[in-house]
C-alpha cells in the first residue's frame, strides 16, 4: 500500500476586518445580537471597506483556489486485502486520536448512544435565552468524545492480538497426549498439564467483545461525523 493524500487546495479566502473590529468593541455575543440601527459610522464604513475587499478576493485569488483539486494517490496491492480489517485499524486508529486531540466541533450524539450521566437529560436545563441563541447542552461535547473513545477501543482491539489475555489469569500449560480415537484409531489431542491453572473471566469477555462491537457500530452510525 502507498498513499499521499495531499491537503485541501480550495482555500477560500475571507476578508474580517469589520469582524474582527465589532467583535472587540462590542464582544461577540453582543455584536451578533445587535440591530443595524446601533452601528455607527465607523462601524457601516468598516463593513463596506470589507466588502471590496471581499469582493476583489472573489474575483481573484479564489476564483484560482476554487479550481484547484486535492492530490491523493493511492495504490493498494495484494497483500492489503488479505486482512483488510486489520489494515483499516491501523490507518483508522491514529486518525482518530488525532481527530479527538484536534477537533474544532462536535456532531449530534443520540441519547440512546451513551451512558445516562452524559444523556442530554442529566445536563442542566437550558434557560430560553441560550435555547434562542442555539447553545448545547453542557454534556454535548463530552458524549462525541464518549463515542469516539468506543470506537478508538474497538479498533485498538483489532490490532492487539493478545486482546483476550487481559480477562485470562493463571498459567497456560496444555501437553500432547496420543489416545486411540473412536473410528479413526490413533491420534493426538490436547490436556491439561500439571501446571495448569488458566481460569478465563467469561462475563468480563463477553462484556469486552459486547463494547467492542457496539464501537464498530458506532463508527458506521456516526462516520458522516469524523471531522474537524
Amino acid at each position: 500500500m502507498k498513499i499521499y493524500i495531499g491537503p485541501y487546495r480550495n482555500h477560500h479566502y475571507s476578508c474580517r476586518i469589520a469582524d474582527k473590529f465589532l467583535e472587540r468593541k462590542y464582544g461577540k455575543t453582543s455584536y451578533w445580537t445587535m440591530k443595524d440601527g446601533e452601528f455607527d459610522r465607523v462601524d457601516r464604513a468598516l463593513e463596506k471597506i470589507e466588502g471590496w475587499i471581499q469582493d476583489v478576493l472573489n474575483l481573484t485569488i479564489n476564483k484560482l483556489t476554487a479550481k484547484q483539486e486535492r492530490k491523493v494517490k493511492i495504490r493498494i496491492d495484494k497483500y492489503d486485502t488479505w486482512s483488510m480489517d486489520h489494515t483499516l485499524a491501523l490507518i483508522v486508529v491514529p486518525m482518530l486520536k488525532q481527530l479527538k486531540a484536534t477537533k474544532h466541533g462536535s456532531p449530534f450524539v443520540d441519547d440512546v448512544d451513551v451512558p445516562e450521566e452524559l444523556r442530554s437529560t442529566a445536563a442542566p436545563e437550558l434557560t430560553q435565552e441560550e435555547k434562542d441563541n442555539g447553545a448545547t447542552d453542557a454534556l454535548f461535547h463530552k458524549r462525541w468524545d464518549w463515542v469516539l473513545d468506543e470506537i478508538i477501543y474497538a479498533f485498538e482491539s483489532e490490532l492487539d492480538d493478545d486482546w483476550e489475555e487481559q480477562f485470562e489469569t493463571g498459567v497456560r500449560d496444555w501437553k500432547s497426549v496420543e489416545k486411540e480415537m473412536p473410528n479413526y484409531g490413533k491420534g493426538w489431542t490436547l490436556e491439561e498439564g500439571p501446571n495448569h491453572t488458566l481460569k478465563i473471566d467469561e462475563e468480563a469477555k463477553a462484556a469486552g467483545w459486547k463494547r467492542r462491537k457496539n464501537g464498530m457500530i458506532l463508527f458506521g452510525k456516526y462516520y458522516n461525523g469524523l471531522w474537524d
